[in-house]
C-alpha cells in the first residue's frame, strides 16, 4: 500500500511543479509584453483578443472533451465496476 502512496505523492508533486511553472511563465510572457509594448492601445487591443480567443478555444475544447467522456461512462463504469 506504501508504493501506492508514494506514486500518488509523485504525481501530485510533478502536477503542482508543472501548475508553478506554467504562472510563472505567464508572468514572464506579461512582463515581456508589458515591456515591449508600453502603454498603448495596441497592446491592450492585443490582449483583449488572446483573450477572447483563448476563452473560445477553451469553451471549444471542454465541450468537446465533456461530450466525449460522457459517451465513454458507461463503458467506463462497467470496466471499473464489480
Amino acid at each position: 500500500m506504501s508504493s501506492m502512496y508514494k506514486k500518488v505523492g509523485l504525481a501530485s508533486l510533478i502536477m503542482m511543479a508543472s501548475v508553478f511553472l506554467s504562472r510563472l511563465t505567464g508572468l514572464i510572457r506579461e512582463q515581456v509584453i508589458a515591456y515591449i509594448g508600453g502603454i498603448g492601445g495596441g497592446v491592450d487591443a492585443y490582449q483583449g483578443l488572446s483573450r477572447f480567443f483563448l476563452t473560445i478555444w477553451y469553451e471549444i475544447k471542454k465541450r468537446k472533451a465533456g461530450g466525449s467522456f460522457h459517451s465513454f461512462s458507461p463503458a467506463l463504469a462497467a470496466y471499473f465496476c464489480c
